[in-house]
């Protein structure tokens, strides 16, 4: 619930008032709990990012509309891989934790094979609930391939000279690869075109508007945070499956993506002004 909506409750509250019921009728005698459900469920038909983006408030915390919940959050089947047996893997992301305990990174970590096939480790962006981070054991093919599918990515996305030195994508690769998924070679390419003419404060790929901490200047905690504050807003990319979806939903799910991204912004001034 939105900020404003419970200080909007406990206002009521404070007044001796509570709204009830679909018709707002007003009646004595509730507390704070119960005007916050009231005005939650009269609230239930959620604005839209872009009809509740205000720019002169602080972070709002907005998601995409729920018209778009067919196409987000979505379960779906990873692809087989090669994997350590238990207990080994586990060894093995001990070993990772130690070392990122030790120097901060997994830069010149040990690699193992098994079984004819090489392993590394790579830190996830989100920690684990101990604070501690999480780490996965990945195959070295499947590095390989994400590594050429985030470079066909980046040749797609990016309209003109790639201007990619470090940083992180504010739109992110991951989400508008999702997004167009299912559509042809000339349909995507379309896609990334109109983006570019259509949306004024939106950048695909690798261009400098598109890049958070151009210098590298973005903390590892508000980077994590960032991507925390993305998924609460629905956009994962790993639960999004837009195949089903036509060209012009994809369109205004991205109007959507746009003013989140926008209220994103909000949240990073925050918290590197606070710093």
């Amino acid at each position: 619930m939105s900020a404003k909506l419970i200080k909007a409750a406990a206002n009521l509250v404070e007044g001796g008032f509570k709204l009830v019921g679909e018709g707002g009728v007003v009646r004595l005698g509730y507390d704070q709990a119960d005007a916050v459900e009231n005005l939650r469920r009269l609230n239930d038909k959620r604005l839209s990012a872009r009809q509740a983006y205000q720019a002169t408030e602080s972070f709002q915390g907005l998601q995409v509309d729920s018209e778009f919940s067919p196409f987000i959050n979505q379960k779906r089947a990873k692809e087989p891989r090669p994997s350590l047996p238990t207990e080994m893997s586990e060894s093995y992301r001990q070993y990772g934790k130690n070392l990122m305990a030790e120097q901060g990174s997994l830069k010149g970590h040990m690699k193992v094979n098994y079984q004819g096939e090489e392993f590394g480790l790579k830190s996830n962006t989100q920690t684990l609930a101990s604070g501690e981070p999480s780490i996965k054991v990945r195959p070295a093919a499947t590095k390989q391939a994400e590594n050429a599918k985030r470079q066909l990515m980046e040749v797609e996305q990016t309209i003109g000279t790639d201007e990619f030195r470090v940083g992180h994508h504010r739109a992110e690769l991951d989400l508008i690869h999702r997004v167009m998924e299912g559509l042809n070679p000339s349909s995507r390419k379309s896609f990334i075109k109109t983006l570019d003419k259509q949306f004024v404060n939106l950048m695909t790929g690798n261009k400098v508007a598109n890049l958070i901490g151009p210098e590298g200047e973005l903390p590892k905690p508000i980077h994590d945070a960032i991507h925390a504050k993305l998924r609460e807003a629905g956009l994962d990319p790993r639960k999004m499956d837009f195949r089903n979806a036509t060209y012009k939903q994809r369109l205004q799910f991205m109007r959507e993506v746009d003013y989140v991204l926008r209220d994103i912004d909000k949240f990073i001034f925050e918290q590197m002004s606070s710093r």
